[in-house]
């Protein structure tokens, strides 16, 4: 198997565990994309985690959030757990859905996947030299026929130069669906000036214009508005594919992405949902303890 048939396998096992959330007002028949959601389950319950600051309905708003397939939208009425975007939660911005059997049977039904816990990648080492991977849904390329009305399930398109062996920054992009290599921020400094911890963070350089490809030609990517929530993730050289953080804020104007290590969402589900995940050593227990726990809805 070559280099590219390795990512291009993860790739397709990794757009199964990725899914697009949407809003609605109470009253209303429309719908419009809101975040991206990662699938994944600890062999007990199983979650959809997103940012917090998409998926968190505030009181007196009559505001809905769920799935859109088929041409219809299925609420998601399920316990949450939020962490905020806030100094007193580390700006970590994660939300956490237990789901209900009803609708954990309606995602599968519709052809998704829930990520095994083995490939949480919890304790993960991201070296400086680093190129990690962000899967998710720019909303500005879904906001036009609905997404799966023929009730097919998406597919991921491959595009790299016309000989296809371009993987110096990796990419695949479709009209639903976008993929990128992020080069890993290992700079202390840079943490620091955004009042960032790197125990529960990880900060990536992103230049969404004019992306250079090896046969000279550049692009430009879609702003990533609605990817907020998307799973950051790191590929093996022998194939595998490891979860190690959720998207929660870009910067097109600093040229940045950044996420929350998945070790910080594992430690809440461990210690809110009594879950056997493994601990982390990277982000103690006591970390998130003593700035206070998250709201649970």
């Amino acid at each position: 198997m070559t280099d590219n048939s390795y990512i291009d396998n993860a790739l397709s096992k990794i757009g199964n565990f990725t899914i697009q959330l949407w809003e609605k007002d109470k009253d209303s028949v429309d719908w419009y994309p809101i975040a991206t959601g990662v699938l994944c389950s600890d062999d007990i319950n199983h979650y959809i985690v997103t940012c917090a600051h998409t998926f968190a309905v505030e009181d007196g708003t009559d505001k809905i959030q769920g799935i859109v397939m088929n041409n219809s939208f299925t609420p998601l009425n399920e316990e949450r757990l939020l962490a905020p975007d806030t100094t007193a939660h580390g700006k970590c911005d994660i939300a956490i859905l237990r789901l209900s059997s009803e609708t954990i049977k309606y995602i599968e039904d519709l052809g998704f996947e829930f990520l095994e816990k083995r490939y949480l990648g919890i304790n993960l080492s991201v070296q400086h030299d680093s190129i990690l991977h962000v899967c998710g849904y720019p909303a500005n390329k879904t906001r036009g026929p609905i997404y799966g009305k023929d009730g097919k399930k998406l597919q991921i398109e491959t595009i790299s130069d016309l000989n296809h062996e371009r993987r110096l920054f990796p990419f695949v992009f479709s009209s639903k669906l976008v993929y990128l290599a992020l080069p890993y921020i290992d700079d202390a400094n840079q943490y620091e000036r955004h009042y960032l911890e790197k125990a529960t963070h990880l900060l990536m350089s992103f230049h969404y214009k004019k992306i250079s490809k090896q046969n000279g030609s550049r692009i430009t990517l879609p702003k990533p508005y609605g990817m907020s929530g998307s799973g950051l993730w790191a590929i093996t050289t022998d194939g595998n594919y490891y979860l190690i953080g959720i998207m929660i804020e870009y910067d097109l104007k600093e040229s940045y992405m950044l996420a929350t290590r998945i070790d910080y969402m594992t430690e809440l589900i461990r210690y809110v949902f009594n879950s056997a995940l493994p601990q982390s050593n990277i982000v103690p227990t006591k970390w998130y303890i003593d700035n206070t726990l998250p709201n649970k809805l």
